[in-house]
């Protein structure tokens, strides 16, 4: 329930400071209750709330695990373009080796923009939704595991980020 009322809160927020032609970056920070804790989070903001504005774009809101995972992208790009392109590499391989197949563009749509929703990914990708789970079926296959598996699938949101990152860098 208290997700339901934040995601309402969030988004009657963002719709009212879109109208007043207004911008603004909202950061859910939860369990967050000593002032180190304040402390960590602010650094952890203004470290990767930009970052993750650039993986998330679709998102209403940020969370603090949101702005962790854009850290952690960031880190693995920040090492270099040989260690990027070796982890680009490593990860994409049994995709085809491409970050343009179907497959790898599904899975970040569905992780990062979707959250994990079926329906959700299938109307932002333009496809039927059983091309979705058919994808995620394949996706399965490949990987040895079910989207959604934690923390196997940790794997797949960091490749997604790290995607979303280079591609907005390079843009």
């Amino acid at each position: 329930m208290e997700n339901q009322i934040w995601n309402q809160w969030a988004k009657a927020l963002v719709d009212y400071l879109n109208d007043q032609d207004l911008s603004a970056s909202l950061i859910r920070c939860q369990n967050v209750f000593t002032t180190t804790q304040v402390k960590n989070a602010i650094l952890l903001i203004q470290r990767s709330a930009v970052d993750a504005r650039m993986i998330f774009t679709r998102k209403a809101y940020l969370s603090l695990a949101d702005l962790r995972l854009a850290q952690e992208a960031r880190e693995l790009i920040d090492a270099g373009a040989d260690s990027t392109k070796a982890y680009l590499d490593e990860h994409l391989e049994p995709f085809g080796g491409s970050e343009q197949s179907e497959l790898v563009a599904t899975i970040g749509v569905y992780l990062l923009d979707a959250n994990a929703s079926v329906s959700k990914c299938a109307k932002l990708m333009y496809v039927h939704r059983n091309t979705i789970t058919y994808r995620l079926q394949q996706i399965a296959s490949i990987t040895g595991f079910t989207i959604g598996d934690m923390p196997d699938t940790m794997t797949l949101y960091r490749l997604a980020a790290v995607i979303r990152l280079v591609h907005t860098a390079s843009a």
